[in-house]
């Protein structure tokens, strides 16, 4: 509760909203229907599956939506190799670093090495991957303290 009497419903100002963490779970689990359908449709190697229509139907999606999942799992499937190959890039940036580097410096040297790259891409990439930098605060004394 605020100091006014109200309460504060999405937490701390920084805080991620709840409204985003729905979203993203209600997608994880609709690609984990899609993922359900691919894998018991009747094919030449599942000859006992069943209908894509009737799969569709008894998890509740539609239909037309699966087939696009289905077009745009190749595509999502090279962005996912290119962010592992960029995630590598990051590791090294950071260990070279000894481990103080954070997603804006590791942005900079990747474009510094010719490399057109968002940073909240590298935020994103560094978080996913638990890969944080050292971030150093003064004390009351003056004293620096590493944490990190």
């Amino acid at each position: 509760m605020t100091g006014d009497g109200h309460v504060r419903i999405c937490g701390s100002p920084g805080a991620k909203s709840p409204r985003a963490t729905r979203l993203r779970a209600a997608e994880d689990e609709v690609a984990a229907r899609y993922r359900f359908i691919d894998a018991e449709k009747a094919s030449e190697d599942n000859p006992g599956g069943y209908g894509v229509s009737l799969l569709c139907r008894a998890l509740k999606v539609a239909r037309s939506a699966y087939y696009v999942w289905l077009a745009a799992r190749p595509a999502a499937e090279v962005r996912q190799a290119a962010e592992d190959e960029l995630a590598g890039e990051i590791r090294q940036i950071h260990a070279d670093s000894r481990g103080a580097y954070g997603a804006p410096r590791v942005t900079a040297k990747l474009r510094r090495g010719g490399r057109r790259i968002n940073r909240k891409k590298v935020e994103r990439i560094m978080r996913e991957r638990d890969i944080r930098g050292i971030t150093c605060r003064r004390t009351g004394s003056g004293a620096e303290v590493r944490t990190g």
